[in-house]
Order: C-alpha cells, then structure tokens, then sequence
C-alpha cells in the first residue's frame, strides 16, 4: 500500500499536535495542582466536586453568620452587665438614702448623682455596635430607641423585633434582645402585686416586704387596707366587699386572699395603704420615681413615714430589675453557646468536606512529573523525528 506525502505528514502532524494537548493538560495540572481541568475529564467526579463545592460555601456563610451574632450578643452582654452594675449602685445609693442618718444636703447630694445615673442608663440603652447599628432597637437598628419626651418621660422608638441569623443548616439564633423587652417590660412590685401609701396618710405607718404566701387564693384585683384605729384593719377589694380584718400590731403583717402585706410603724385611723395588679414599669420611671423620691421634703413624722413607703418600693422595684436583667442575660449567654457548639461542628465539617475534595481533585504530584517528563520527551521524540522524515525526497539522491 502507498502513502502519501501528505498523508504521512498529516499523521505526523497530529501526532504531534495530542503530545502537545496532553503535555499541556498535564502542565496545566501541574500549575493548578488539581487533576481535573474541565467537567469532560470526568464528568462523575466533576459533579460530586460541585456539591462538595456547593456545601463548603454554605458552611463557611454559616461560620461568618455565627462570628457576626457573638460579635453583637458579646455587645449586648457587655451593656446588660454594664446595666447590672449600674442598678446594683443605684440600690445602694437606695439603701443609704432611707437610712435616719441622712440630712436634707446629703440627700439632695444622692439625688443628682442618681441623676447623673439615670442618664448613665439611658446612654446604654442607647448603645450601638461596631456597625453603627443600636443595638436595643429591634430591626429599626438605624433608629435610636430610647429619648425623652417634653414631658420628661422616657420612650421607645424601636420594635419589638428581632433577628434570626441562621448558623448552620438546621439552626437559627436570635442575635439580640429590643429595647422594650429589657428596659421597659419589668415587672413591677413582687411580680404580683404592687403597693402604694396614701399620701395623705397622717401616721408613721409606711409599706415594707410584700409577698404572695398562696398563689392559689391570689385573687387579682385592686385592694384597701384601712385602718379603723391605731390597732384595728380591713382589707376590701374593688367591689368594696370586706376580704379580710383584723387586729394590727406596729411592723406586723397584714394578710389576705393568699397575700401578705407588712406594714412598718404605726398607722393612724383614717390612714390607707393600697395593693394592685402588677403590671410593668420600665427602669426609667422606676429611677425618676426614686430621685423625685429623694428630693421629697421631709417635715414632719408622716412625711417620714410616706418618705420610708417610697424608699421601699423603689428597692423592690430595682430589684425586680435586676432580676430581669439577670435572666435576660442568661438567655444571650445561652445563645452564645449554641453559636460556640455550631461554630465546632461547622469548622469540623468544613474539614470533612476540604478532605473529600482534596480526595478528587487535587493532583498526585510525583505522578503528574513523570507523566510530564515522558511527554515532554515523547514530543521532543516526535518532533526531531518528524523535522528528519519530512526532508526525505527522491530530489535528494537525484545528481
């Protein structure tokens, strides 16, 4: 059979041209240190990579969502326990203030520190993250949430929303508490009830401890505990239905529907005391309660007794607060754990993942340079003997 010229060079030629495309994808592997170049090298493997790919994205957006909730429930830490600090002062400077000892300069001196105190609150619930965002607005996170209004009380401008940072596949977390929740939703009295001094009162009897003894005879409603004599009470309830009576003995405890209610110094006839519905009051009217409280003129025995019933309520008060707070906070160290447990698993899983990929697609080095060498050669072969071939023709042996 005859070949011609032609032919024989186009085979040659393509031979050369698959040693070149082969000596190409091997240096290509070599460069990217990955075997497979394109799906066509290996369609299966290719399409496990995509996944694997896929779920090493996913896992990493997960890890950079839980670094950005611990940045800002780490915030939100901070202020709660920067909160709890500032309220266990404040009922100290409570406690020095209804001591005897205290002087009208002294008082007035408590009063504009816990002036300034208030104002130290309101600053944190103002606070902001690195981002700029506040961090007890709700979602509204470019609105400031709290700010007096010209009547002096404290508002909220935030909602009462909050946001679910998902941190891995089947977990969400809650990076933050509003506003409202923390510094305006306490509450207020034993949780129960709360209780009130007549202000025109004209004996020495003032509000001490309050407490539910049985939740279950606890009829919430608004009761009067009136004092027929120095020695002698009723309790009715809204109705103006007698719920309980009896004989009063000075800083003994007058009870009632499951309810228990002491009553330090010595009432006068005439004089009442009040126990209503709990409810909430937020820490701001708690703290301008107090310092209207300290500044009251106090002349005469009465006065005192009124002053003593406003100093106890204002300590139970704060404390409510504090343990508000206390819960709240355990709740975010809660989440802070959940994110630290999910961030482990995540970091693990990302390591599975980075390993079965490596598995598929990263080069055998010592394997891929000997294939380089052996073709490089092979080509550097074909070549040198192709450029040989090609010059052979009759015309070279004809004189």
């Amino acid at each position: 059979m005859r070949i011609s010229t032609m032919a024989f060079n186009q085979s040659a030629i393509d031979s050369i041209d698959a040693r070149s495309s082969e000596l190409s994808k091997i240096q290509s592997q070599v460069a990217s240190g990955q075997s497979i170049q394109s799906p066509a090298d290996d369609p299966a493997a290719m399409v496990h990579i995509l996944q694997l790919q896929q779920a090493l994205t996913q896992s990493t957006q997960y890890g950079t969502n839980a670094d950005a909730a611990t940045t800002r429930l780490s915030y939100e830490d901070q202020s709660l326990t920067d909160t709890t600090n500032l309220l266990q002062h404040i009922r100290d400077l409570t406690v020095q203030a209804n001591s005897g000892t205290q002087d009208p300069t002294s008082r007035a001196a408590i009063a504009t520190e816990l002036d300034q105190n208030v104002q130290q609150l309101l600053d944190i619930a103002n606070r902001q993250d690195a981002n700029g965002q506040y961090l007890f607005s709700g979602l509204t996170t470019q609105t400031q949430p709290f700010s007096r209004s010209g009547t002096g009380a404290v508002g909220y401008s935030g909602n009462d929303g909050t946001r679910q940072v998902q941190i891995s596949q089947t977990q969400r977390v809650q990076d933050g508490d509003s506003g409202a929740r923390i510094f305006m939703n306490v509450q207020a009295g034993n949780g129960t009830f709360t209780t009130a001094s007549t202000t025109t009162n004209t004996g020495t009897g003032s509000i001490g401890a309050t407490a539910v003894t049985n939740p279950s005879a606890w009829v919430n409603d608004t009761y009067t505990i009136s004092f027929t004599s120095a020695t002698a009470y009723q309790v009715t309830n809204s109705a103006n239905a007698v719920v309980g009576s009896g004989t009063f003995t000075p800083n003994g405890s007058i009870t009632f529907n499951g309810a228990s209610v002491t009553i330090q110094g010595q009432p006068a006839a005439g004089d009442t005391f009040t126990a209503a519905p709990a409810g909430t009051q937020d820490m701001f009217t708690t703290l301008d309660n107090l310092r209207t409280a300290v500044r009251a003129q106090i002349n005469t025995p009465a006065d005192s007794a009124q002053y003593a019933s406003n100093m106890s309520i204002a300590l139970n008060q704060i404390d409510q607060a504090l343990n508000h707070v206390a819960d709240v906070q355990a709740g975010v160290g809660a989440r802070l754990n959940t994110i630290d447990t999910a961030k482990a698993t995540g970091q693990t899983e990302q390591v599975n993942l980075q390993t079965s990929l490596s598995q598929l697609q990263d080069l055998d080095y010592a394997s891929a340079l000997g294939k380089l060498t052996l073709e490089q050669t092979g080509l550097q072969a074909a070549e040198a003997s192709y450029s040989k071939i090609a010059q052979l023709s009759l015309f070279n042996y004809i004189k």
